[in-house]
C-alpha cells in the first residue's frame, strides 16, 4: 500500500486570487475611509500649532525689544537724573530722585502690562491646543472604535 502525502502549504488556485482580490479591497477601504481622514486632520493640527508657535515666537521677539527699549529708556533716565544731581542744589537733587522714581515706577508698571499680555496670550493658545487635543483624540476614538464615544459624567462609554 503506497501512503501519498500532500505536503504543499500554499496551493494556487482561484481561492487565493479570490483572497488577493478582497485582500486589496480592504486595503483600499481602510486608507479610504480611515488614513486619509486622519492624515488630513493631523496635518491641519500641526498647521495649527505651528502658527500657533509663530504667534508665540512673534510675541517673545516683541516683548525681548520692548524689555530693550525699557532698559534703554532707564538708562537715559539714569543719565538725565545723575546730570541734573550735579547741576542743582539740594533741592535739585531731590527732583532727580522723584523722576528716577517715576521711571522706575512706568518701567515697572509696562513690564508688568507686557508680561500680563505674554501670559494671558500664552494661556488663550495653551487652551486653544488643549481644546484642539481633545477634540482630536475624541474623534480619533470615535474612529478607532467605530461608535460615538461620550463624556465619564453620566454617560455610558
Amino acid at each position: 500500500m503506497e501512503i501519498v502525502e500532500n505536503v504543499a502549504l500554499i496551493s494556487i488556485n482561484a481561492t487565493l486570487a479570490a483572497q488577493m482580490v478582497s485582500f486589496l479591497i480592504f486595503l483600499f477601504l481602510i486608507n479610504r475611509l480611515m488614513f486619509a481622514p486622519l492624515r488630513e486632520v493631523m496635518a491641519e493640527r500641526q498647521g495649527r500649532m505651528d502658527s500657533a508657535e509663530q504667534e508665540i515666537s512673534l510675541t517673545r521677539e516683541k516683548m525681548e525689544k520692548i524689555r530693550e527699549t525699557l532698559a534703554a529708556q532707564e538708562a537715559e533716565a539714569r543719565a538725565r537724573a545723575r546730570k541734573t544731581k550735579e547741576r542743582l542744589s539740594e533741592e535739585g537733587g531731590r527732583e532727580a530722585e522723584r523722576i528716577l522714581a517715576a521711571a522706575r515706577e512706568k518701567i515697572e508698571k509696562t513690564r508688568q502690562e507686557t508680561a500680563e499680555k505674554v501670559e494671558q496670550e500664552i494661556a488663550r493658545v495653551r487652551e486653544y491646543l488643549d481644546a484642539e487635543a481633545k477634540a482630536l483624540a475624541g474623534e480619533i476614538m470615535e474612529k478607532i472604535l467605530g461608535r460615538s464615544i461620550q463624556d465619564g459624567s453620566g454617560g455610558a462609554a
